[in-house]
């Protein structure tokens, strides 16, 4: 935990979402120094939307993979990834910001990131 100390002032700003992930990635033993993966993931109800949602992040430098969901009703599930990042509060809340305008154009919701210990 004291890592997360040290750093906790370069986490001022962000969302009580990435907080939380960041604490966990913390007590999971994560040097948040070291580049890694991270993933983002947005949902849709429609997969022309999803498709649509998908191509804009392609066309913005971004890996993408689109999976329906294993549900009754189908949803997309959009995933958003970056590699070799190293977080910091800058990088998730501009990437926070772009893809829940992004979901939110194409009628879709943002729920959250995840990242390799």
């Amino acid at each position: 935990m004291g890592l997360f100390r040290r750093r906790r002032s370069e986490f001022v700003g962000l969302t009580a979402e990435d907080r939380q992930v960041m604490t966990l990635l913390v007590e999971a033993g994560a040097d948040l120094r070291r580049p890694r993966h991270v993933d983002h993931y947005l949902y849709f109800e429609v997969e022309d939307d999803a498709i649509a949602a998908a191509a804009e992040a392609t066309g913005a430098g971004w890996d993408v993979r689109l999976d329906a969901t294993d549900s009754e009703v189908p949803v997309w599930c959009l995933q958003v990834e970056r590699h070799e990042v190293v977080l910091t509060a800058e990088l998730l809340s501009e990437d926070r910001t772009t893809l829940r305008d992004l979901a939110a154009r194409r009628n879709g919701e943002y729920d959250g990131w995840g990242a390799e210990v």
